[in-house]
C-alpha cells in the first residue's frame, strides 16, 4: 500500500526514509490474506499481467503464460459475486484515505458495483480537436501506406537499407503483414460498436472536462511553433453510475506520435465498451474491472502496434458506484507504525457524513510516467494514485506502448475507494513535470528535506527523492485547487493548465525574444540588440520549468 496525503507536514524527515521504504504494492495484512487464498488456489491460476508481458519469443501479447497457466481468454470464473466480494467493517476492506497500487490482478480486493446501467453513455469528450475520431478516420489511408511499403519490400527486400531511401521506418515484410492483421481486428471491433460511436454525445457533463496545450515557445523565423501537431490525447465517458477516462502522451513530435496516443485511446474504448456491453444491467466487481483494464491495455498495445511506429505513454481506468455502502464510522486503532497505513483521525473526521455522501471505487492502469490523482472533497487532501519515479531523469518515462513489444517495466494497476464530490486529476508529463521541485529549481531544502542544506536532488537517495518530489507535487496541486472558488472539474483543469503555463512563461518568453533577435539583428541599433541580447541570455539561465503537451483531464465522481 502506498499511502497518499498532503497533509502530512510534520516529521517529514524523521520518517521520510521509513514511508518510502515502507511503500509496498500492498499493505501487510493484505499480502497474507492474498498469499493464503493463493496457496488454496489449484494449478492454472491467472498469472499477473506482468508476467503476460515478460513473453519471449512469443509475444508480449501472444497470451502465453507459461506451462501452468492459461491464457487470459481462457480465464473463467474472474467474477467473485456478491457474496465472495469485501464489505465494509471487513478486515481487508480498503482504507478511503489510502490508495494501492499491484502488479497482478489478483491482488485487487474484490469489491462488488451496482448493477451497470444503460451501454448509452451520457456524454464522451476527447481532444485535442476530434481526439481517437482522427485515428479511425485514417484507418483507410494507413492500410494504404502499410500495403505499399510491402509492395516495395517484396519488390526489393534491401529497399530499406539504401542509405538514400527517404524511409524512416525499420519495417520487415513479416512486421507489416502482422499489423495488417491487427488492423483488421481493429476495424471488426470498431464495427462492432459503430451504434454506440453513433450514439456518442459529444455534449458537456459538468462531470468531465479535459484541455490540451502546448507550452513550447514560437520560432518567429519560420513562423512555426514548436512540438505541432500536439501528441497528447484524452478521453473520458460519462455513464450514469460509472465513468471511464484515459490520458495517452504520445513519446516526441509530430503526426506519428500524436497518432499513437489517439490509437491507444481507441484501443482502450473499445475493450471497455465491449466489457461494458456484456455486463450492463449486471453488477460487476474490481477484480473484474482490473481484468478489463489489462485488456485495454493489450488492446491499447494493439491498436498502436497497427496505426503507427511510435510510441506513448498511458493512465486510465474506471470509477464506478459500490453496492456496499458504509452505515458506520470505521474505528482505526491508534498506532505509530507508518506501515499500517494509519492516520485514522482523518478517517474519523468526515465518517459521519457517511450516509450522505455515497461510496464509489475507482480501478485503472498505467504504463509510463502518465499519472493520476485523487483531491478528496471530505479530506482537502492529494494523493497521487499511480507510482512515479523520476530517478532516470524526466526524458525516462519508465514503460510505453508501441513497438514490436511494448515495455512495461511499471505497469501497474491502481484502485482506491471515492466518494461523491472527489476529482481524479489524469495528466500527462507536461503536467507533473512542472510541479516537480527539482524542474522548478528548488533545493531539496526548500522542498520538505531538513538534512545538509548543502544536499543537491543528486546526493539523495532515490526513494528518498521520490517521496520529496510525490509530496512536494501533490501538496502544490491542492494549493492550486483551494485557491479557486468554483471546484468543478473545468476550473480546476483550467487552473492547473493556467499554472503550469505561468511556470513556463519566462523560459518561453526568452526563446521567442531570441528568435526576433536573430530576425531583426540586422534592423536593429547596436544598443537595443545588446540589451536584448543579454536580457535573452540572463532570462534562459534563470528560468525555470520544462517544455512540453500538456495536458489534464478531471473527472467528478458522482451521478
Amino acid at each position: 500500500t502506498h499511502k497518499r496525503s498532503s497533509s502530512m507536514h510534520e516529521d517529514k524527515d524523521r520518517h521520510l526514509r521509513n514511508l518510502a521504504l515502507n511503500r509496498s504494492y500492498q499493505s501487510n495484512d493484505m499480502v497474507a490474506n492474498m498469499n493464503a487464498k493463493k496457496k488454496e488456489e489449484p494449478e492454472g491460476k491467472l498469472v499477473s499481467a506482468l508476467e503476460v508481458g515478460k513473453g519471449v519469443g512469443k509475444g508480449v501479447y501472444g497470451r502465453t503464460v507459461g506451462a501452468t497457466g492459461k491464457k487470459l481468454s481462457e480465464i473463467k470464473g474472474m467474477m467473485f459475486g456478491g457474496a465472495s466480494c469485501c464489505k465494509p467493517g471487513e478486515p481487508r476492506y480498503p482504507r478511503y484515505n489510502a490508495c494501492f497500487s499491484v502488479k497482478s490482478v489478483h491482488e485487487v480486493v474484490p469489491l462488488l458495483s451496482k448493477p451497470i446501467d444503460s451501454f448509452s453513455s451520457r456524454c464522451v469528450i476527447m481532444g485535442p480537436d476530434d481526439g481517437l475520431i482522427e485515428c479511425i478516420c485514417d484507418i483507410g489511408e494507413r492500410k494504404r501506406y502499410l500495403k505499399a511499403q510491402l509492395k516495395t519490400l517484396q519488390q526489393n527486400p534491401n529497399a530499406f537499407n539504401d542509405p538514400d531511401s527517404l524511409s524512416v521506418n525499420e519495417l520487415n515484410t513479416e512486421e507489416i503483414k502482422k499489423k495488417q492483421t491487427q488492423i483488421r481486428i481493429l476495424e471488426k471491433k470498431i464495427k462492432r460498436i459503430n451504434p454506440h460511436i453513433d450514439n456518442m454525445q459529444m455534449s458537456n457533463d459538468s462531470r468531465v472536462y479535459g484541455k490540451t496545450i502546448a507550452t513550447y515557445a514560437y520560432d518567429c523565423i519560420k513562423n512555426v511553433r514548436a512540438g505541432e501537431p500536439n501528441a497528447d490525447s484524452f478521453y473520458a465517458e460519462a455513464f450514469s453510475n460509472m465513468l471511464y477516462f484515459a490520458v495517452a502522451d504520445g513519446i516526441g513530435w509530430g503526426v506519428p506520435s500524436r497518432r499513437a496516443s489517439q490509437a491507444a485511446l481507441l484501443g482502450f474504448m473499445l475493450a471497455l465498451s465491449e466489457f461494458h456491453s456484456k455486463r450492463k444491467g449486471s453488477p460487476v466487481d474490481t477484480v473484474a474491472m482490473a481484468q478489463a483494464c489489462f485488456h485495454g491495455i493489450e488492446f491499447a498495445h494493439q491498436s498502436v502496434f497497427s496505426n503507427t511506429e511510435a510510441k506513448t505513454t498511458f493512465c486510465g481506468g474506471i470509477v464506478v458506484e459500490l453496492e456496499h455502502q458504509a452505515t458506520a464510522p470505521q474505528i482505526i486503532p491508534f498506532t505509530d507504525d507508518l506501515s499500517s497505513d494509519s492516520d485514522s483521525d482523518s478517517e474519523l473526521d468526515y465518517d459521519s457524513d457517511l450516509k450522505k455522501k455515497k461510496r464509489w471505487v475507482f480501478v485503472g492502469v498505467s504504463v509510463g510516467d502518465s499519472l493520476i490523482y485523487r483531491y478528496s472533497a471530505s479530506t482537502m487532501e492529494v494523493m497521487e494514485l499511480t507510482v512515479s519515479d523520476r530517478t532516470g531523469g524526466v526524458r525516462d518515462a519508465g514503460g510505453c506502448l508501441g513497438g514490436k513489444e511494448p515495455d512495461l517495466r511499471n505497469m501497474t494497476y491502481h484502485y482506491c475507494l471515492a466518494e461523491e464530490g472527489d476529482l481524479f486529476i489524469a495528466v500527462s508529463d507536461g503536467v507533473h513535470d512542472n510541479l516537480d521541485p527539482e524542474v522548478l529549481k528548488q533545493s531539496p531544502r526548500d522542498s520538505g528535506y531538513s538534512g545538509d542544506p548543502n544536499t543537491s536532488w543528486r546526493d539523495l537517495d532515490n526513494d528518498i527523492k521520490n517521496e520529496l518530489k510525490r509530496k512536494f507535487k501533490e501538496e502544490r496541486l491542492l494549493e492550486i485547487i483551494e485557491a479557486v472558488d468554483d471546484g468543478s472539474p473545468q476550473t480546476i483543469t483550467d487552473a492547473i493548465i493556467q499554472e503550469i503555463t505561468e511556470v513556463t512563461r519566462l523560459q518561453r518568453e526568452g526563446y521567442e525574444e531570441g528568435s526576433r533577435l536573430q530576425r531583426d539583428w540586422d534592423k536593429m541599433e547596436e544598443k537595443e540588440r545588446n540589451d536584448l541580447n543579454q536580457w535573452v541570455q540572463t532570462t534562459l539561465k534563470t528560468s525555470k520549468g520544462k517544455f512540453d503537451h500538456v495536458t489534464c483531464l478531471t473527472v467528478q465522481v458522482g451521478k
